[in-house]
């Protein structure tokens, strides 16, 4: 016995290098999208990066885990998320702040994991081209603005990109049960992601009913049905109960302003991308790309029609096309390379220039953002007398907040005070942290 335990110790150094070669790919679509995200987390070190950590996932983590939020609340949110930091808050008290700053890269590296994966098997790349499109996907700016506060966004494109294989091949009961629960979890994530899912679900389900594939569409049906039942709970706690609706109201002419902001900021955010996409498109014959495609380019065109539109702002929709366009762009840069003749030498290096370069340009912009003065500076810099003794008395304010019920954290000065909560942590006021 003690034999055998020797030659296991001595064998898992090898068995361990032996697992790392099979899925090195795997692990450097997991690993390098972390550590691209974790440098901003390491550079503001105690700080919370971005407006919605500290507006609404840090003070909604501490009003689940102080009970201060009901059912209807709860489900309107989409909650999947807060029921993995509520829980590990519950278990370690640590800050939130530190919960969600380790949760960003992690996020990050498995959406781009669940990117290479399905590059992998959906499309059928190489390892090579598969870890290429994904890598260049994490480093593009629009998916990086993803990363940097949309952490429910990050884990509803994880649950689609997964379920995407499952709806090209859903043959069986266990691939169709296994689509079902990605579907809903995508639709627990957040509720733009959900929709997405069930647009490609629904697409397919119509495109079998024109084609009299009965089956096929009441297996997509079925499929879709507990998603569906979801979203509309969700839709309907989140946005009827409170009475803000489903859409909003919209001049009868488009303003410049609106148009800037739609059609101009899908241009501004994918410009650059343009040739690479057209240079590809074909090289990507994938149904559920294209639908994801056209569906958020003619949601975000509903932010210039008349009198009324959808009630989500459409550049969220714009952030949403990141991942298609991205692979169609990644797919138009390797037939590029590909064209390229091979006798020249500096087209040979190409491939292997490209990704240092990105990754190099992104280290120095972050390294030149470090040099900006820290929020505390500016704000003894810039701000005037009368401001610092508003966000003073904000302070006050917020003790008396955290300590009184029922007012719930989301609805005191949380939301107005950037980087309040590394302020009172562990105050004698906050009984939860």
């Amino acid at each position: 016995m003690l034999v055998s335990g020797e030659e296991k110790i001595r064998t898992f150094p090898l068995v361990l290098g032996k697992l790392v070669r099979s899925y090195r790919f795997a692990l450097a679509a997991f690993l390098v999208p972390l550590l691209i995200r974790s440098i901003p987390e390491i550079l503001v070190g105690p700080y919370p990066i971005g407006w919605d950590t500290i507006a609404f996932y840090v003070p909604n983590t501490l009003d689940w885990a102080a009970g201060k939020a009901g059912f209807v609340q709860i489900l309107g949110t989409a909650p999947l998320m807060y029921m993995i930091s509520v829980p590990v808050y519950l278990l370690s008290r640590i800050n939130p702040v530190w919960i969600f700053k380790v949760m960003g890269p992690i996020l990050y590296g498995t959406m781009i994991l669940a990117l290479f994966r399905f590059l992998r098997i959906g499309l059928k790349w190489p390892d090579k081209q598969a870890l290429g499109g994904a890598l260049l996907t994490s480093l593009y700016f629009v998916t990086l603005r993803i990363s940097w506060d949309l952490y429910r966004n990050m884990l509803g494109l994880t649950f689609i990109l997964l379920s995407l294989p499952l709806i090209e091949d859903m043959k069986g009961p266990r691939k169709q049960a296994l689509l079902s629960v990605l579907i809903v979890l995508a639709v627990a994530a957040d509720q733009l992601t959900g929709v997405i899912a069930l647009v490609l679900v629904g697409a397919r389900a119509l495109t079998g009913l024109t084609r009299n594939q009965r089956e096929e569409f009441a297996r997509m049906v079925k499929v879709a049905l507990p998603g569906t039942v979801l979203f509309v709970a969700t839709a309907y706690a989140g946005l009827i109960a409170p009475g803000i609706g489903l859409v909003n109201q919209q001049a009868p002419v488009p303003t410049l302003t609106s148009a800037s902001l739609s059609i101009g900021f899908l241009g501004y955010a994918y410009l650059a991308l343009i040739p690479l996409i057209l240079i590809g498109l074909r090289k990507v014959p994938n149904i559920e790309l294209r639908t994801w495609s056209i569906f958020c380019i003619a949601t975000v065109a509903t932010a210039i029609l008349p009198f009324f539109g959808p009630i989500v702002q459409s550049y969220r929709w714009s952030l949403l096309l990141d991942i298609p366009l991205c692979i169609f762009a990644a797919a138009g840069l390797y037939k590029l390379v590909e064209s390229v003749h091979p006798r020249i030498g500096w087209a040979r290096n190409l491939p292997r220039l490209i990704l240092p370069t990105f990754s190099a340009v992104l280290v120095i912009s972050a390294l030149q953002a470090s040099r900006i003065g820290s929020s505390k500076n500016r704000l003894g810099q810039k701000s005037p007398p009368t401001h610092i003794a508003n966000i003073l008395c904000c302070f006050s304010d917020l003790g008396n907040a955290l300590h009184c019920t029922p007012c719930p954290a989301s609805d005191c000065v949380l939301h107005r005070v950037s980087g309040a909560l590394a302020h009172i942590d562990g105050s004698k006021y906050n009984p939860i942290i």
